[in-house]
């Protein structure tokens, strides 16, 4: 029987925060690595931390770069991607977007697809943050578990 899909009730919201919460109290508490926040507390290697002491010399390296990105990124991203555009030159200004993380990505994506009562279908688990973004947008989340079978099959 298949699972149904179903809205996620404001309050829940509150509830998803608190797994974050319950997550960095158990990691504590065991003395585990906690990658569920993004800071696992792991030194960063010495390579590095060796070079990011030279490149914080140079001042051209040490300041705010546009909000879509640094225009060397982006150039080099867009002749990345060329082959797999069946050779097609990418515009660098205009269709490569660099964000400030994972979230930041979703969230461009989701202001720019969604209109307000769209529906965004999303599985189980999933980050808290997603939901507020959603809303932001105007639209509906709606989940589905995501489970696996004996052998291990989504």
């Amino acid at each position: 029987m298949a699972e149904q899909s179903h809205p996620i009730p404001q309050s829940k919201t509150r509830d998803l925060l608190a797994v974050w919460s319950e997550f960095g109290s158990l990691a504590m508490k065991y003395n585990a690595q906690n990658f569920t926040q993004g800071a696992p507390q792991l030194a960063p290697p010495q390579f590095l931390l060796d070079n990011l002491s030279e490149v914080v010399k140079v001042a051209a390296f040490n300041q705010y770069c546009p909000v879509i990105g640094h225009p060397e990124l982006r150039n080099a991203i867009a002749k990345w991607w060329k082959p797999y555009f069946n050779g097609r030159d990418i515009n660098a200004n205009t269709e490569v977007l660099v964000t400030n993380g994972a979230i930041g990505s979703i969230f461009s994506v989701l202001m720019n697809m969604c209109n307000k009562g769209d529906k965004v279908h999303m599985f189980e688990p999933y980050f808290a943050q997603y939901i507020n973004h959603i809303e932001f947008a105007g639209a509906q989340a709606v989940t589905s578990p995501m489970r696996s079978n004996e052998k291990g099959e989504w």
